[in-house]
């Protein structure tokens, strides 16, 4: 049967598939100038330093989009896999593979499809920079997380915190205005359509820390780390730049802007687990 989160879910969908194919030939001309020169890379260093050694590791990126980072993974050693729902970001994600000569491998799924024909394959699971405010159930994403780790992998996320979700985007002081504990029901955000007088609509969910950890944990996890940081790579009009020139800070004061987390898969589990 289908339910309101399967209709928000595909919604998003269409969104993502227009929008890759509106700008999937700039996006995959900027990603090859930039991935070209050998040694080069899209991650960040706290993220290299948090996930560790991953040559030879199996490693697959969730909601990979164009593929940038998932690339750039494989460059570190890793046999790396991207994952995304939308067909037209994994068509440019494969696009800017054969035109880098690389093996990196991209399949178009949702993840538990993916997670059925895969469980237990991935010595690290990754995400990162805009990732949960589009799952609507934390906990069902995790358990899949969790069964496509093999017992001792490693889950990474960083992600945009959900303190930052709250301030108002076009103010030139930091407004709490939005939710910052989870609800049960998504915000509908318009989204003008290109080349037409119609609207769609973006289906967001609010997911708090709290709850973001204690859905990794219910799903059988062992969280190891978890840091919140006072920066964050969008650049909006009550920040302003810091260094390195990608993270933007508040003007005065601190609040957390970013956070990262990572999360074992037991190599022992119970029978409950």
């Amino acid at each position: 049967m289908t339910t309101d989160n399967d209709r928000r879910v595909e919604s998003n969908r269409t969104l993502w598939n227009e929008w890759a194919a509106r700008h999937g030939d700039k996006a995959m001309a900027a990603t090859v100038k930039r991935l070209q020169p050998v040694g080069s890379t899209t991650l960040r260093d706290f993220e290299v330093e948090d996930i560790g050694d991953v040559a030879q590791a199996r490693l697959l990126h969730l909601q990979c989009m164009f593929g940038a980072d998932t690339i750039s993974w494989s460059r570190q050693g890793a046999r790396a896999t991207g994952l995304d729902f939308s067909e037209e970001a994994i068509h440019v994600a494969r696009r800017i593979a054969e035109r880098l000569d690389d093996p990196t491998q991209f399949h178009c799924a949702e993840i538990e499809e993916f997670e059925a024909s895969h469980a237990g394959s991935f010595d690290v699971v990754y995400a990162s920079r805009g990732v949960v405010r589009w799952l609507p159930d934390l906990n069902q994403w995790f358990s899949h997380v969790a069964r496509l780790l093999k017992p001792g992998g490693l889950f990474h996320l960083n992600d945009t915190h959900p303190i930052l979700k709250t301030l108002r985007e076009d103010a030139l002081e930091p407004t709490p205005t939005y939710a910052y504990f989870s609800t049960s029901s998504p915000s509908r955000i318009p989204v003008p359509r290109a080349g037409s007088n119609g609207q769609a609509a973006k289906y967001l969910w609010t997911h708090d820390l709290g709850a973001i950890v204690t859905a990794a944990a219910g799903a059988g996890l062992t969280v190891s780390r978890l840091c919140e940081y006072p920066w964050t790579e969008r650049e909006l009009p009550f920040l302003q730049r810091g260094v390195p020139a990608y993270r933007w800070r508040l003007k005065n004061g601190e609040l957390p802007l970013h956070f990262s987390f990572k999360a074992v898969r037991p190599r022992y589990e119970t029978a409950s687990a």
